[in-house]
């Protein structure tokens, strides 16, 4: 039995998570390396030039938290903290630069427009959103003390050096761009063939199914068209020297047998479907015609349950002779519409089983009504699910696959049609069958 859809929602989220918490660290990881690396690149060039080796508090501590990030990282410490924690320091030490040395002029502002990006890459979505607004906010706070001729700093900046910082930011900006640029392309390279590979995968193991299920049930025919022709050769020469007792045994044996062989069918049928060998061969077909061929083969089981078995068509049917011509595969179509009354009738008790034909120009639309017990609204599509029993009904006298409706849900889409279903518990279920009528 399939798993219910919110476990299998949860499983996919906890390997999503998994699979972003690695990305994410390693990432981390370099980013903060990068950082620290560019701090002691900044403060060895800023002491070859100025021969000044004193550093600010804030750059001592910038590097001591990078520092013990980049060892955090390693040892598995929580990411996303440690993600908040180095863009915090990367935000307040490149602000701290950029109001020291000439405000939204400063060599130093650019590097701030990578820090939203981080922390999209290395937290989440919202605290992207939260980063690009402390920037923005950042960005208008500086625009306004320029346009109030606040004197930046004490901290004038050499023209060569201010030359070289220029310089230096732009090359470290195209390199930032870059490396954004490869990381996800190879990301992106590495989800594309992942999930090649699961494909192929998937492919593999569905072809592996469906020749164990066609070979199985080929093993099973075998047998079973001995036991179905003897005990049908019995039940016609048997009933002088059989005793009443055994004469049901026997019926029993030869009713059995033919459900299983039913059964064997659906599940050769379905293999063939899932492996491609299907295909729609339309031909010239009347289908009021094959509408009742195929209610008259219904019709006994529904005479067994004292159920009344309806046909109602349209008065423009009536008004051309009853005669609706169509290009179609009849001999699916005719398995459809056998398939939809043998569960309308399997399932309804008392009441009536009710088929009804439209159509127009290029199409036509059948609807099978039963007064069964129904099922409720989110068991409606479970019905064209594969091997799906519905628990909530008593179904034990119903013996099947339940692979009828699931068949005949992919023979309508092979012919370019739809199934649908509506249904009320308690009161029975509609099926509706709309397909071209001329196949192309």
């Amino acid at each position: 039995m399939s798993e219910p859809n919110s476990v299998q929602k949860s499983r996919l989220k906890s390997g999503y998570k998994k699979v972003v918490g690695v990305n994410r660290r390693r990432l981390l990881l370099r980013t903060a390396f990068v950082w620290l690396v560019f701090q002691v690149v900044f403060y060895l060039v800023h002491i070859g030039i100025t021969s000044d080796v004193s550093i600010s508090w804030i750059a001592s501590c910038s590097l001591i938290l990078t520092a013990l990030i980049v060892i955090a990282a390693q040892r598995n410490f929580a990411t996303r903290w440690l993600g908040i924690t180095l863009m915090l320091v990367v935000f307040i030490s490149l602000g701290n630069f950029s109001f020291e040395y000439g405000g939204l002029d400063s060599p130093f502002i650019i590097f701030q427009l990578f820090v939203p990006v981080a922390t999209f890459m290395l937290v989440s979505r919202p605290a992207g959103w939260v980063a690009t607004a402390i920037i923005c906010s950042y960005f208008a706070v500086l625009g306004l003390l320029d346009v109030f001729n606040v004197r930046w700093s004490h901290h004038a900046l050499a023209a060569p050096y201010s030359q070289f910082l220029q310089t230096l930011a732009l090359i470290l900006v195209m390199v930032c761009i870059s490396g954004i640029g490869w990381y996800y392309s190879r990301l992106y390279d590495r989800f594309y063939f992942s999930l090649k590979k699961t494909n192929e995968d998937l492919q593999r193991t569905a072809d592996y199914k469906s020749e164990f299920l066609s070979s199985m049930s080929h093993e099973f025919r075998t047998p079973l068209n001995a036991i179905i022709g003897f005990s049908r050769r019995l039940s016609r020469k048997g009933n002088e020297v059989l005793s009443e007792r055994d004469i049901r045994s026997l019926e029993a044996i030869l009713r059995n047998g033919e459900l299983m062989e039913s059964l064997v069918s659906n599940v050769l049928h379905m293999a063939s479907i899932d492996s491609g060998d299907i295909t729609i061969n339309p031909e010239k077909t009347d289908i009021f015609r094959l509408i009742k061929q195929s209610i008259n083969d219904y019709q006994p089981q529904a005479d067994a349950k004292n159920i009344e078995l309806r046909f109602i068509t349209c008065d423009k049917l009536d008004a051309e002779g009853r005669v609706l011509e169509a290009n179609i595969d009849s001999e699916k179509l005719r398995r459809v519409i056998g398939a939809l009354l043998s569960n309308a009738v399997k399932y309804t008790e008392q009441g009536y089983v009710q088929v009804s034909l439209d159509y127009g120009e290029d199409w036509f639309e059948i609807q099978v009504r039963d007064t069964g017990k129904g099922v409720t609204k989110e068991d409606i599509p479970l019905m064209f699910d594969r091997f799906k029993r519905l628990a909530e009904q008593d179904r034990s006298a119903n013996i099947g696959t339940g692979l009828g409706l699931a068949i005949s849900l992919e023979l309508v889409k092979l012919a370019g049609g739809e199934l649908s279903a509506s249904s009320q518990l308690g009161e029975g279920s509609v099926f509706i069958l709309r397909q071209p009528r001329f196949y192309q």
